[in-house]
């Protein structure tokens, strides 16, 4: 059996988790409130112009979930150009 892809599956299995997916919202809010700007783009805009107002420049990107098993990576597009 195949190790890398026994962890992927089992990886990506264990993201797809709502409880997953509660448990670290929960866990991680803390931490992850100094990286990430907001759940949504209002959110986002806010914390950018709130930024700017102190005189800091913000750049948003958008994260997203994975589609079908695909994982994302940082500056990778969302759509593969055909």
């Amino acid at each position: 059996m195949n190790l890398d892809l026994a962890y992927r599956s089992l990886v990506l299995k264990v993201a797809g988790s709502p409880q997953v997916e509660a448990l670290i919202r929960r866990r991680a809010r803390g931490l992850v409130r100094r990286y990430v700007a907001g759940e949504s783009l209002e959110e986002a805009l806010r914390a950018a112009e709130a930024l700017e107002g102190e005189g800091v420049h913000a750049i948003l990107e958008a994260v997203v979930k994975p589609l079908h098993g695909q994982l994302r990576g940082p500056g990778q597009p969302l759509h593969q150009q055909a």
